[in-house]
C-alpha cells in the first residue's frame, strides 16, 4: 500500500463556472495556464499530472475511450465507494457525476435518465487536471501552481465526504506539509 494512496490534487477551475467563481481563474479565461505551463508542472511532479477523463466515458460510443466490456464493470461498481476511491478523479457520491453517468446500450443512465446517451459525456463538476501525488513535494508543487495561477484546488484523500465538498486533509503525509 502506498503511503499516499488515493491522494490527488484536483484543480477545480472548470468550464462554465468562470462567472460564478470570478475570483479564480477557469479554462477559457486569459489567466488560464498555457499548455507549456501545464507541461512544466507535469515535469515537476515526475509525470503524475493527469488530464481528467470521466470514468464512465467508456460507456459512450462517441468517446475515444468507448469500451462496452469496461462499461459493464463501471455500471456494476458505480455505487460502490472502493470503485470511486480507486479513481483519482472520481468521488464516492455518484450524483456528482451527472454529466457523465454510465449508460446502458439504449442510452439510459444508471440513474434513470433516458436522454443521457443523447446528452453525451462531459467533465461536469470534475477538475480538468489532477496530480496523482505520491510525495510531499508533489502536493507542494500543486499548491504553489494553484496559488501562482489563482486556481481552485481540492485535495482528495483515500475517501470523500460526498456532496461536492472538499474532504479534509486527513492523510498523515498532508498533515505534515507547511507551505509559506
Amino acid at each position: 500500500m502506498h503511503l499516499v494512496l488515493g491522494v490527488a490534487l484536483a484543480f477545480l477551475a472548470r468550464s462554465g463556472l468562470g462567472a460564478k467563481y470570478a475570483c479564480k481563474c477557469a479554462p477559457g479565461m486569459p489567466c488560464w495556464p498555457s499548455g507549456s505551463e501545464w507541461a512544466s508542472l507535469n515535469e515537476t511532479v515526475s509525470g503524475r499530472l493527469i488530464m481528467t477523463v470521466p470514468v464512465a466515458s467508456v460507456c459512450y460510443p462517441s468517446e475515444p475511450a468507448y469500451n462496452p466490456e469496461t462499461c459493464q464493470s463501471v455500471r456494476s461498481n458505480w455505487t460502490t465507494w472502493p470503485f470511486h476511491s480507486a479513481d483519482p478523479a472520481s468521488v464516492g457520491d455518484p450524483s456528482v457525476d451527472n454529466a457523465c453517468s454510465p449508460i446502458y446500450a439504449n442510452g439510459t443512465s444508471v440513474s434513470g435518465n433516458p436522454n443521457a446517451g443523447k446528452q453525451g459525456c462531459s467533465l461536469g463538476a470534475y477538475p480538468p487536471y489532477i496530480i496523482n501525488a505520491t510525495s510531499a513535494e508533489d502536493v507542494q508543487a500543486g499548491v504553489l501552481f494553484a496559488k501562482k495561477w489563482n486556481l481552485r484546488m481540492n485535495i482528495k484523500n483515500t475517501g470523500h465526504g460526498g456532496k461536492r465538498r472538499s474532504i479534509s486533509i486527513a492523510n498523515p503525509l498532508c498533515r505534515s506539509i507547511k507551505i509559506n
